[in-house]
């Protein structure tokens, strides 16, 4: 039986920046074994624009780093309970780019943490 690797986690326990990680992860996906590195997208982390945008990154900013960076759209989906909910569709969904995360969220601000999300089945959103 074949592993499904439909999502990535980038480990960033130095930083909030999992979101960031997580885009970048989707842009430039690394060749090589352990791509849930921070290591493999630090050299890209300066080609977006995240200037004034605070992190762990609030799914309401997302429209913000979408008029910042106009090549990408990003959808969130979260867990609620057993089932999936939409956090933010991207009204941009045109732009050669689209990144589908998945939040994961505890209740408070602090403890939010974004997974790329490599392969749905029904494309984007």
């Amino acid at each position: 039986m074949a592993m499904k690797k439909c999502t990535l986690n980038i480990f960033n326990s130095r930083d909030q920046k999992c979101f960031l990680w997580s885009v970048l992860a989707c842009l430039h996906p690394p060749s090589s074994d352990n791509p849930g590195r921070v290591s493999h997208y630090k050299p890209y982390e300066h080609t977006l624009n995240v200037d004034g945008l605070s992190f762990p990154l609030q799914t309401e900013d997302i429209a913000i780093f979408e008029a910042r960076n106009t090549s990408i759209s990003v959808n969130v989906l979260s867990l609620d309970g057993r089932e999936f909910c939409v956090e933010y569709c991207s009204p941009e969904r045109q732009r050669p780019h689209y990144v589908n995360l998945l939040l994961l969220d505890d209740g408070a601000t602090d403890k939010r943490h974004y997974i790329l999300v490599k392969d749905v089945a029904f494309g984007p959103w």
